[in-house]
């Protein structure tokens, strides 16, 4: 029998070989997580100067309520699924608290103090020399298009306007049935045919279906129980018109018209008033009011049957404010479904960079109030910021972002150096994970027209509230290990505190620029209303 003789393992060749193996795997894992960014670090970011540009402002949509941020309730599915698969930043902040401050800080890149257009009311005029965003990618060769209401709080005629080719004009979502993609559709469209026509279009749609009153009607509810107080949640309560309503109205403009402020009425209104006064019965009067769109007698209606019936004292009633809100963006999920639907039919997701984001969040007495007065607690400032990018997939990204930066960022994405004077940065290189990508070290909000005026400012880790009047600190909270902000720490933390301090009055003294124009409020808004209008930054 012929006896093999034992071959000793190679130790050499086996560790090599172990060393190849062990590589391989790990060179594809790393592929695999970073694949798509290899060529990005070599060759540098792709432009996307052919893209179509769809931006979404869903007014009042916290993050702090959508699952995809932590929240309980799984009120967003295709909302958040859709980040999931896309771009989705993790830490993004409003400028304030309030739509038109907010909104202005988008479309300029410019923080509140600096734009100066941060009352519904008060007719100021953005400074015209500063290109909105829409007039910088109008320059470009953009067909811009604007889809959505004309509202104080969002005005067509102070400033955002400028630049837009076509203005699509939708009821104020204030409803329980708004159908909103009926009216996205004819902004869609454009975006459809100007693409197949070789044209970009960059396409602007803002909503406020998600504002109060929450009107979510007497479908079957996901989170709310049965009605709970006596509140509207149809559109059908919220516009039941009685005597005492009627007399408020009639009274609030009687006064106004007898101390001899008609400055500011329409014809419109004062026939209205005219035709009231001269009714002869309830009936009738109550046809002639609805026959008027006006601001007061919305204002009437509101006040009467949402607000005054409200207890935001009773726990319970906050909670039942909360479920209905999340109802409102569950249902408004469902409408982003049908968004992502038909951008995916029509080819325009792979034409296109799309953002969803917010103007501003929403409280419920977390800190002692509910909707979104004048605080800068994080509660009335977390807002998404959900980005989806032809050459991108699956990217989160958990660095501070600010909605000042949107601006720049789209022109960095296609390939367009941003003015010199904005505020925010462009995040483009951070988004394809480029080495050295700028970032933002601090997120600042404002509301420079409280008494006092306040800013916050935030790494991250801390955050500082401020009375900017004399530039002292109101209070710090370590947001690690008091997410909620409810312990104030700046007597304990003097450093940081002065830290913070510096850092905002270095920033903000960068730049100071000023509205164009600025008046006074309406002479028919009187002392107690503007005080109101300045608090609560609607009615």
């Amino acid at each position: 029998m012929k006896i093999f003789p034992r071959v000793r393992p190679n130790l050499r060749t086996f560790f090599v070989t172990s060393g190849l193996i062990i590589s391989g795997i790990i060179l594809f894992a790393l592929l695999k997580i970073y694949g798509q960014f290899l060529v990005f670090w070599i060759f540098g970011k792709p432009k996307c100067d052919k893209c179509n540009i769809i931006v979404i402002e869903a007014d009042v949509l916290g993050s702090n309520h959508l699952p995809c941020y932590g929240y309980y309730r799984n009120t967003a599915p295709n909302l958040c699924t859709f980040a999931k698969e896309n771009v989705f930043f993790s830490h993004s902040y409003s400028q304030g608290p309030q739509t038109t401050s907010s909104t202005f800080s988008l479309f300029t890149s410019l923080y509140p103090v600096n734009h100066g257009i941060n009352i519904p009311y008060e007719k100021s005029i953005l400074n015209d020399k500063y290109l909105t965003l829409t007039q910088a990618l109008k320059a470009q060769g953009y067909n811009t298009i604007y889809v959505g209401p004309s509202i104080p709080q969002v005005p067509l005629d102070r400033g955002i306007e400028r630049g837009f080719d076509d203005i699509i004009i939708t009821p104020s979502n204030i409803s329980d049935n708004p159908d909103i993609m009926t009216w996205w559709k004819k902004g869609l469209q454009k975006v459809v045919e100007n693409t197949q026509n070789g044209k970009k279009t960059f396409l602007f749609i803002y909503t406020d279906y998600l504002h109060d009153p929450y009107l979510v009607g007497n479908k079957k509810l996901l989170y709310a129980s049965n009605r709970y107080s006596n509140f509207a949640i149809t559109d059908k309560e919220l516009n039941t018109l009685t005597p005492e309503i009627l007399n408020y109205y009639l009274t609030s403009v009687s006064e106004r018209i007898n101390g001899g402020t008609k400055e500011g009425y329409t014809s419109g209104d004062l026939n209205l008033y005219k035709q009231l006064k001269e009714a002869k019965n309830f009936d009738q009067a109550k046809k002639i009011f609805f026959s008027y769109p006006t601001i007061e007698r919305n204002h009437a209606l509101l006040y009467f049957n949402y607000y005054l019936r409200i207890n935001p004292k009773d726990n319970n009633v906050v909670k039942y404010l909360a479920a209905l809100y999340d109802e409102k963006i569950n249902m408004f999920d469902k409408d982003m479904g049908s968004f992502f639907k038909y951008l995916g039919e029509n080819d325009l997701k792979r034409k296109s960079i799309f953002i969803l984001t917010s103007a501003h969040a929403e409280e419920f007495m977390e800190h002692g109030d509910w909707g979104h007065k004048n605080k800068l607690f994080n509660t009335n400032l977390t807002i998404p910021f959900i980005m989806s990018i032809p050459t991108i997939s699956n990217r989160h990204i958990n660095d501070l972002i600010q909605n000042i930066d949107l601006y720049p960022t789209l022109l960095g994405l296609i390939g367009v150096e941003k003015p010199s004077y904005l505020q925010g940065i462009d995040l483009s290189d951070l988004i394809y994970g480029l080495p050295d990508a700028k970032k933002e070290n601090y997120v600042i909000s404002q509301i420079p027209y409280a008494d006092p005026p306040l800013a916050s400012i935030s790494d991250g880790q801390w955050k500082l509230i401020v009375n900017t009047k004399i530039n002292k600190a109101i209070s710090l909270f370590n947001l690690v290990t008091d997410a909620k902000e409810q312990k104030n720490v700046a007597d304990n933390n003097p450093e940081i505190t002065d830290r913070l301090l510096q850092e905002l009055d270095k920033i903000m003294n960068n730049k100071n620029t000023k509205p164009i124009k600025k008046f006074n409020f309406p002479d028919w808004i009187n002392d107690e209303e503007r005080r109101k209008i300045i608090k609560e930054g609607y009615f």
